[in-house]
C-alpha cells in the first residue's frame, strides 16, 4: 500500500525477496545494487520539507491516476459516487504533476524521472494521456525523463488490479537498468564508512551525536576530517541528515530522517494533523492549549509549546534546523512576552487568515516574475521569515517599537524602521510594493 494521504512520508523496508525482484530485472553485472523506496505524502503544508530528501542521487517515480488526466467525467457512469468524488479534476491533476516535476528539476536536476500512469484497466485513451503530459504538464522539458522502450509514450501504463506477476515488468527493468547506470552507484568508499553507517543503524537510535561518530571512527583508524567527508557523502545520498552552519546543527547526525520529519510535522501541520491535538488531555493539563490555539491561528509558537510538541528531545537542534531552513524565525514583536516566541512561517501556505490591506497606500513597486520557470514552493514564506527576523532587530527598528507584521498565505505587510512595505504572491509572481510615505523606498527594494 502507498503512503496514506495524511502521512508526511514513509520509508519502505524492502524484504530480501523484494530486493531480488528488482535486482532480477537488472543486467547480470548490476544485480548487486540494493534499493530503498521512499513515498512522499501529498499534503501541501509538507511540500516545504521535501527538499530535505530531493537529491540527485536517486530515481523519481511520479505516479498519477490516468482517469484524472483524461478527465474524470468520462468515468461518471462506471464509478460509484464516492469513487468519483475522490478523483481530482483534470486541472488539479495537471497542476499536481507540474509541481512535482518542477520540484525535482529544482532540487535534483540530474536525477532520472519515470512517469507512471495507473488504472490501465479503465483507461484506453493512452494517446490522450500522452498529449496532456506533453502539452499541459511539460513532461518533455525534463531532460532525464525515462520513457518506455516501445509505444512512443512518455509514461509507463500500469494495471494494479492485474494478477499477472509481470504486470510491471517493463517498469522494473527500466528502474533497475537506469539505477545501475548512475555513476554514484559504482562509486567506491572506504570500508570503514560502511561499517560506521552499519553501527549507526544498529544503534536503533534516530540520531547520534557527532562526537560519538568521531569516537567510533577513531576505532577504525579514521580521522575527524574523514568523518566530515563521510557525513557530507551520506547526506548527499539521503542516508543521514547532517547540516553545518552552527555548533548546534553540527553536533547532531540524524540517522532516521522520518524521526526528523515527524518532529517537524508536529509544528508544521495542516488541519487534518492538528485537530487531534486540540483534544489531547496532556496538552491541556500542561496549560498549553491556549498557546497551541495561538499557533494555529497566528502562526506564533512559544518555546514551552515547542518543547512539549517535541517531548523535550533535542529542542535546540530542531529550532536551529527549522531556522536554518527558514521554516521559522524569532518573533520579537511582543514586548510583554515572558519567553522566546517564533513565527512558524512554514504554516503560511496553509493559513486561512486574510489581512486587511485597504489602508495600504502603494508607492514604488516591482515584481519578481518566475513564470519562465516556476516560483518554487516556500519561497514566499521563507522571504517573510527573513524579513520578520530582520525587521525586529534594534538597529533596524530604531527608537520606535517595530510595526507588528500582518501576514496571510498570499500577503505580508511589514516595516523596516519607518519604511512600510507589502508582499503579494500571485501564481509565479511576487509583487513588492513600498508604502507611498516610506522615507527610503529604494533601500527597501535593494534589501529585499
Amino acid at each position: 500500500a502507498l503512503v496514506d494521504e495524511e502521512e508526511l512520508t514513509r520509508k519502505f523496508a524492502l524484504r530480501d525477496e523484494d530486493q531480488a525482484v528488482l535486482q532480477g530485472a537488472a543486467q547480470a553485472e548490476s544485480r548487486d545494487v540494493s534499493f530503498t523506496i521512499w513515498d512522499y505524502g501529498g499534503q501541501k503544508v509538507f511540500y516545504a520539507l521535501h527538499h530535505i530528501f530531493l537529491t540527485d542521487k536517486g530515481l523519481y517515480l511520479v505516479v498519477f491516476d490516468m482517469r484524472e488526466i483524461v478527465g474524470k467525467e468520462h468515468f461518471r457512469d462506471t464509478l460509484t459516487l464516492e469513487e468519483y468524488q475522490k478523483l481530482s479534476t483534470q486541472a488539479e491533476a495537471i497542476e499536481f504533476l507540474r509541481f512535482w516535476l518542477h520540484s525535482i528539476r529544482l532540487h535534483a536536476p540530474e536525477a532520472p524521472v519515470l512517469m507512471i500512469g495507473t488504472f490501465l484497466d479503465q483507461v484506453t485513451q493512452l494517446r490522450e494521456v500522452n498529449r496532456v503530459l506533453r502539452e499541459h504538464v511539460g513532461a518533455t522539458s525534463h531532460k532525464h525523463l525515462v520513457k518506455p522502450s516501445n509505444g512512443g509514450h512518455l509514461f509507463f501504463a500500469i494495471d494494479n488490479s492485474s494478477n499477472d506477476k509481470d504486470r510491471a515488468g517493463e517498469l522494473r527493468t527500466a528502474i533497475a537498468s537506469v539505477a545501475s547506470e548512475q555513476r554514484y552507484v559504482r562509486e567506491q568508499v572506504p570500508l570503514a564508512w560502511l561499517k560506521l553507517h552499519e553501527d549507526m543503524l544498529q544503534s536503533r537510535e534516530p540520531f547520534m551525536l557527532y562526537d560519538e561518530v568521531v569516537e567510533r571512527a577513531a576505532e577504525y583508524g579514521r580521522p575527524r576530517a574523514d568523518v566530515d567527508a563521510m557525513l557530507e557523502y551520506f547526506h548527499g545520498l539521503g542516508v543521514v541528515v547532517h547540516l553545518r552552519g552552527s555548533q548546534t546543527l553540527e553536533r547532531v547526525v540524524v540517522i532516521d530522517a522520518e524521526w526528523l520529519l515527524k518532529k517537524l510535522a508536529r509544528v508544521i501541520a495542516d488541519d487534518l494533523h492538528a485537530q487531534p491535538l486540540f483534544s489531547d488531555p496532556d496538552l491541556e493539563s500542561a496549560g498549553l492549549l491556549p498557546a497551541y490555539e495561538r499557533l494555529r491561528r497566528d502562526m506564533i509558537a512559544t518555546r514551552s509549546l515547542l518543547e512539549w510538541l517535541w517531548a523535550d528531545q533535542e529542542v535546540d537542534y530542531l529550532l536551529q534546523f527549522m531556522e536554518a531552513n527558514m521554516l521559522l524565525c524569532p518573533w520579537r514583536f511582543n514586548e510583554h512576552r515572558d519567553e522566546d516566541e517564533y513565527l512558524v512561517s512554514g504554516l503560511l501556505s496553509d493559513s486561512s487568515k486574510q489581512i486587511d490591506t485597504r489602508d495600504f497606500e502603494p508607492g514604488l513597486t516591482c515584481e519578481l516574475d518566475f513564470s519562465e520557470f516556476f516560483l518554487p514552493n516556500g519561497v514566499f514564506h521563507r522571504l517573510v521569515a527573513q524579513c520578520a527576523a530582520y525587521a525586529s532587530q534594534p538597529e533596524v527598528a530604531g527608537d520606535d517599537e517595530p510595526m507588528l507584521p500582518a501576514l496571510d498565505s498570499k500577503h505580508a505587510m511589514l516595516s523596516f524602521g519607518v519604511n512600510d512595505f507589502m508582499f503579494t504572491v500571485d501564481g509565479d509572481v511576487v509583487r513588492i510594493c513600498i508604502d507611498a510615505a516610506a522615507e527610503r523606498p529604494a533601500m527597501v527594494i535593494k534589501l529585499l
